[in-house]
């Protein structure tokens, strides 16, 4: 529940993303604000006895901030119209189930004559949201994304170059960035290598590469073998998130990143690999561009009730885009 904090945010849309984010499939998110008459400017037309006629509401469509003084408190509020706040809410992927505009009761009114305006003219306004459910066999419903990250870490940097590894970071660094900021969540994997091994727990080389911008809304997962899903609590926590599609990125594109793939794909997740966010290095009798035209290949032909699909992560969430991509 929000109560009269939305009207006092210069950013409402970022709170509104964020409690789509953490919220599970079905949950609800009330949102009691300043009813947007009462946040534009007006005051009321009197007669010439001085008796309330009516409210002249002026600045409607200036959306901008507003203030104000009450016991010698300056305060501030933000307002915008009913089509902002509805669409802002909807845009985060939120279905709206009703909107109330509430009144005084009578027997408030009894106790306290001075609230007749609020028989008149509305003060709050409250929004019924929804989550919306996702249908059995991941059948979609809403617009919740997911990103994987498979074992990017500073070992990763030891032995053989990997193709394009400062492009492949910087794509997911973008990835990541757009899939949080419309509510939906990234996972990062980390590999956990035997004792002694470059991929150690806790040992430098286990560190996420440093280039990799963490949020604190990530989501960590530890495996000890090429499949993200086998051992770990990945599975449970995509069936939390009910996540309408999987983007996988990371490394190695022929190892951890292609039995993840094949997984998620088979447990029925719509799957689509970032074609230029993950990375290899060159392998015998194949070079790196060869190893991904291959298993792009491969993942295009796996039998899965939703073909997995490839993309680039500049075709991946564009700004006028739903983020749902259909094989």
């Amino acid at each position: 529940m929000s109560y009269l904090n939305q009207c006092d945010l210069p950013d409402y849309e970022s709170n509104t993303r964020e409690a789509f984010r953490v919220l599970r499939p079905g949950g609800r998110f009330v949102i009691a604000n300043l009813h947007p008459m009462r946040s534009a400017d007006g005051r009321w037309q009197r007669d010439a006895q001085g008796e309330k006629e009516h409210v002249i509401v002026d600045r409607y469509f200036d959306e901008s901030d507003r203030h104000w003084k009450i016991m010698d408190v300056e305060n501030t509020n933000f307002h915008r119209f009913l089509e902002t706040y509805v669409n802002g809410f909807l845009g985060a992927g939120f279905s709206l189930e009703s909107i109330r505009e509430p009144s005084v009761t009578t027997e408030a009114l009894d106790k306290h004559p001075g609230l007749a305006d609020e028989l008149r003219v509305p003060n709050f306004i409250i929004y019924s949201l929804r989550k919306p459910m996702v249908r059995v066999g991941y059948e979609r419903l809403s617009f919740l994304e997911v990103l994987l990250v498979i074992d990017m870490q500073q070992a990763l940097t030891l032995g053989d170059v990997k193709q394009d590894l400062v492009g492949v970071v910087d794509r997911v660094n973008r990835l990541a960035q757009r899939i949080r900021g419309r509510g939906g969540s990234v996972i990062f994997v980390q590999h956990d290598g035997p004792p002694g091994d470059d991929f150690a727990p806790d040992t430098p080389g286990w560190q996420l590469l440093e280039a990799l911008e963490w949020n604190q809304s990530n989501i960590r997962i530890r495996k000890q073998y090429n499949d993200a899903f086998f051992g770990t609590d990945l599975q449970s926590v995509l069936t939390d998130l009910a996540p309408s599609q999987v983007f996988i990125t990371g490394w190695a594109t022929d190892l951890c990143v292609d039995a993840t793939i094949r997984s998620a794909a088979a447990m029925g997740y719509r799957t689509a690999v970032v074609a230029d966010a993950h990375t290899v290095s060159h392998r015998p009798d194949l070079n790196t561009e060869q190893v991904k035209a291959y298993h792009h290949w491969k993942w295009q032909h796996i039998l899965s009730a939703h073909p997995v699909t490839i993309l680039n992560e500049a075709d991946i969430l564009p700004d006028n885009g739903t983020g749902f991509h259909d094989p």
